[in-house]
């Protein structure tokens, strides 16, 4: 009884305004490792449903996920409240990053060189976690902590020097990204977990952090109605051209390896570029969107995300390798096994180590 009331203060409290929106974040991070869940399934030839198609979704997941990140992590450092001079706030920082992925990624690695069909060796676990190699799904984690060691610098300059001005700061961010365009087609090889080559998608996170900070500042904007059903109209279209876009992307053979092609960064641009218009544009319309999103069961999904994201790859292909039973059977109880074993994960190694947290400097 007190672990499910438990869980209902962390899944089913109804939260206030305020609350809400940060809510529908995490509810933002339950439908991008959804779509990643289906997609990998997918490969695997596994389905829930055959007729909807989750090709490319998977990758459109991840994008998703670096724009949050980079949303997120941005934000803190737009408060007015937050001083970039006081060194306990970078150690902070660096501590919580640290804590935020090594724990579990410690524990999947150990399993994966421990497990022989995985055929991880030792040297494959130790270059994992120095974040110098990235096979199957874990090709996200190095590109993603090395933005962590790149932000602190973006933020420096963004605030101290650019003094959060908006106009300067998109010229900057722009400048960034076109540079990292640069580097990344010529040579046109550049490795899979090479932070230069997804960095576009990170930047728009940091601008659609800065012009929410700048709208939070407008309160006669944000009570507008109009204002609000004209943002909930953005967020509805930002979201079907994203759709649109995977699935004009799959007339290209292979599109999703994005490994040769200078043309594949433009496709990192465009998927930046929405996922972060549609991160407005959701928390600040009308609450259509973000109602879905903030819905418990979503919110649930989210805040476990990062256990499904690295134990799923294992999962299904175990499970799917010992199962005979019809693809819609076999897919939901890969799906509630996955499920039940990243809850597991989530309380037993992820929220431990997040307590933490209230010990460091804020």
């Amino acid at each position: 009884m007190v672990v499910i009331e438990k869980v209902q203060s962390l899944f089913v409290s109804k939260p206030s305004q305020p609350v809400k929106k940060i809510h529908a974040l995490d509810g933002i991070r339950g439908f991008a490792i959804l779509f990643v869940f289906f997609d990998h399934a997918k490969g695997q030839g596994l389905e829930l449903f055959p007729i909807l198609n989750p090709d490319g979704f998977g990758k459109a997941g991840v994008y998703l996920f670096f724009v949050l990140s980079s949303f997120l992590l941005a934000g803190q450092f737009f408060r007015e409240d937050c001083d970039l001079g006081r060194l306990s706030l970078w150690g902070s920082y660096a501590l919580k990053r640290v804590l935020r992925i090594y724990p579990l990624y410690i524990c999947i690695m150990l399993l994966y060189g421990i497990v022989p069909s995985f055929k991880y060796q030792g040297s494959d676990v130790l270059s994992h976690l120095f974040l110098q190699e990235g096979k199957d799904q874990f090709w996200a984690i190095p590109v993603e902590f090395k933005f962590y060691l790149f932000l602190p610098v973006l933020m420096w300059l963004i605030v101290k020097v650019l003094k959060k001005n908006l106009g300067l700061t998109t010229l900057f961010l722009a400048a960034v990204g076109s540079t990292s365009f640069l580097v990344t087609i010529n040579p046109p090889e550049v490795a899979r977990i090479s932070l230069v080559k997804y960095l576009p998608i990170f930047l728009f996170g940091i601008l659609a952090a800065l012009i929410h900070a700048k709208l939070q500042k407008q309160p006669q904007i944000q009570d507008s109605s109009v204002f609000g059903s004209v943002a909930e109209t953005m967020a509805i279209l930002s979201l079907m051209a994203t759709v649109g876009l995977i699935v004009a992307l799959r007339t290209q053979p292979d599109w999703w390896i994005l490994q040769q092609s200078w043309s594949d960064r433009l496709v990192f641009m465009a998927f930046g570029g929405l996922w972060s218009l549609f991160m407005v544009a959701q928390l600040h319309g009308r609450g259509l969107i973000r109602g879905i999103l903030s819905h418990p069961i979503i919110r649930f999904v989210g805040t476990i995300s990062f256990s499904m994201y690295l134990w799923h790859m294992a999962l299904i292909g175990y499970t799917n390798a010992h199962l005979n039973l019809a693809q819609p059977i076999k897919f939901s109880i890969i799906l509630a096994i996955t499920f039940g074993i990243s809850i597991m994960s989530f309380f037993v190694i992820e929220r431990p180590f997040f307590r933490l947290k209230k010990y460091l400097p804020q």
